[in-house]
């Protein structure tokens, strides 16, 4: 399968994504600066087993998991495959804008983590 992009970013929602060994799937992007935000509603998770290319940016997004089978192939500009949301506007933004943040990172990839709660009582649990 052939995905013609005919802008330098998309964002394509797809039912499942996966790719079956002897199968492949081609991203043809404007540029190599170029990126696709591929967001996959599965319920299970995506299973890459065949060729995946693109001259560009590729982000695969499935909330349930990526899996590259033995013998996948993958040649793209770069590739990003995580389970972590990806918000259209960030996207859309350009991940290190800054997005009105100081530092080039968006702000939310700054946020402090909530100090852990210590136990008040100075014993072992026995």
């Amino acid at each position: 399968m052939t995905v013609n992009q005919a802008t330098d970013k998309a964002i394509l929602n797809w039912a499942d994504f996966n790719i079956a060994n002897g199968y492949g799937v081609n991203f043809k992007q404007p540029s190599a600066t170029s990126a696709t935000l591929n967001k996959i509603w599965s319920a299970d998770p995506s299973k890459i087993a065949g060729n995946l290319t693109a001259n560009g940016q590729i982000y695969l997004y499935n909330q349930n998991g990526i899996i590259f089978s033995r013998g996948a192939q993958v040649n793209t500009n770069s590739l990003v495959a995580s389970t972590l949301a990806l918000p259209d506007n960030v996207f859309q933004a350009g991940l290190l804008s800054g997005n009105g943040a100081s530092g080039g990172l968006p702000a939310y990839s700054r946020r402090r983590m909530p100090t852990p709660v210590r136990s008040r009582s100075s014993r072992a649990p026995a």
